[in-house]
């Protein structure tokens, strides 16, 4: 993948707008462990019914995303349209694959599901992943291509999200992003190929690895194996041709593979420009390798656009791809007006924000309890 680096002219402008500083963007955690005052507020939440846990962690969550902060007015307007756009959720299923049956019918593959457990999972791991598996299913995320949320595989209790919040971090793990990322992808050729490189990865033999997407093994630079399933799924899903059927002669196999590579790496830079955006939405979540380094571009990209997710939409309609993205948005700085005083510390705000709740109700030993 091509290298990203500091955008040339930015530093001409930062005289003239005022950048936030990065843990803004990146919502610094806080000290580790829970304090005393947290830990009183969680042992009576726990008391309580889970109706009333309910009731209070909405509340806790509203507070939170009412803070005078522009991140939080940011998330407040994605819930608020996700709510308008009925976005329905589904569980993270870790070995959603192609059908054999309707792309090689020919082959009669044997599909084999194998997990980590398994000793062929853990050489593939190794071969793919030198620094660990990808993993996936711990917290929400967005499929562009099936127009749903993907859910954590485990629900997170109550009582943990009200943490969350205590800490400064959004009560699940990996929601906001994912709420970004339905506003921030605009462009629907995009739908085709965000189906077809979030599902999992099967070898020729037909076994498919659990937790192992096609994007992953594909952003993973190693040579790989392509079933005639996921080959002929690509072309008649995303290259929209019917005339290749399996079993696919073996002189094709190069070229397919070559088309697959290709698209994934159109749709890979599309889709991890919107993901870091949506990423600064989101405290305690990590930027990918792949725009670690670009954390003033992404702010000042976020503050010409007003911290507003559809007019950062709007832009990202127009300019879609990273060198015109980020030129637009420095011209646009340059005809910014200088910018109010960065906001003070999101975390402090919402911790600051979800105690006053708690204190209304009476989970400090004052107020209706």
């Amino acid at each position: 993948m091509p290298k990203i680096g500091f955008i040339p002219g930015l530093e001409l402008i930062l005289s003239a707008v005022t950048l936030l500083p990065a843990a803004l963007l990146l919502a610094m955690l806080p000290q580790s462990g829970t304090d005393r005052l947290a830990e009183t507020i969680l042992d009576r939440y726990a008391d309580l019914s889970l109706e009333e846990q309910m009731r209070i962690l909405a509340r806790a969550e509203e507070a939170a995303e009412g803070c005078a902060h522009p991140i939080a007015s940011a998330v407040s307007k994605l819930h608020a349209e996700i709510q308008s756009r009925k976005i329905s959720a589904t569980p993270y299923q870790p070995t959603r694959a192609w059908s054999s049956k309707a792309y090689a019918p020919a082959l009669k593959l044997k599909t084999q599901a194998l997990d980590a457990k398994s000793s062929t999972w853990q050489k593939a791991a190794r071969h793919f992943f030198p620094s660990g598996p990808p993993l996936h299913g711990q917290e929400w995320d967005w499929n562009a291509g099936r127009g749903l949320l993907i859910a954590p595989i485990q629900a997170i209790p109550p009582k943990d999200q009200l943490a969350r919040l205590l800490q400064g971090l959004w009560a699940q793990p990996g929601l906001a992003k994912a709420w970004g990322q339905v506003l921030l992808h605009t462009h629907p050729a995009m739908a085709a190929p965000a189906r077809y490189f979030n599902l999992h990865w099967r070898d020729r033999t037909g076994r498919i690895y659990a937790g192992m997407r096609l994007a992953d093994v594909w952003n993973s630079g190693e040579e790989l194996e392509i079933s005639d399933v996921e080959a002929v799924a690509w072309l008649r899903t995303v290259a929209l041709e019917n005339r290749v059927r399996s079993p696919i002669p073996k002189r094709m196999h190069g070229q397919i593979y070559e088309r697959i590579r290709d698209s994934f790496q159109e749709w890979h830079e599309y889709h991890q420009l919107r993901l870091a955006l949506a990423t600064a939405l989101d405290p305690g979540q990590v930027v990918s390798p792949l725009y670690a380094s670009l954390g003033l571009e992404i702010n000042l990209a976020w503050r010409v656009a007003a911290w507003d997710p559809q007019k950062m939409a709007e832009i990202l309609t127009e300019h879609s791809d990273r060198p015109s993205f980020f030129g637009t948005v420095l011209t646009l700085a340059k005809e910014t007006p200088p910018l109010p005083p960065p906001a003070p510390n999101l975390s402090s705000l919402m911790r600051e924000a979800v105690i006053q709740v708690a204190r209304e109700e009476g989970l400090l030993g004052l107020g209706r309890r």
